[in-house]
């Protein structure tokens, strides 16, 4: 299963504040503010901090999900997720 598809099946609404959604190894999704970069295992942000601490934007625990088969590559945007839906 690709991220896409697990947000589309998962995520409920889209915060405005929001860029893009990315999965780290451990499987939990995580909403963004910049668009990050995945190495070794996990996911940077360029200016450190790039999680989304809006209390709009919905984190997926991995406990809720499955970890995606493109989590070390895909980066979702909101388009893509309404496109999708």
């Amino acid at each position: 299963m690709k991220l896409i598809e697990l947000l589309v099946k998962d995520l409920e609404m889209w915060a405005d504040t929001t860029l893009c959604y990315v999965q780290d190894s451990n499987g939990d999704v995580w909403p963004c503010i910049d668009t990050p970069e995945f190495d070794e295992g996990a996911w940077f942000g360029p200016g450190g901090l790039f999680i989304d601490q809006n209390e709009e934007a919905q984190h997926i625990p991995s406990h809720e999900t499955v970890t995606a088969d493109d989590h070390s590559t895909a980066i979702v945007t909101r388009d893509e997720w309404e496109a999708a839906r």
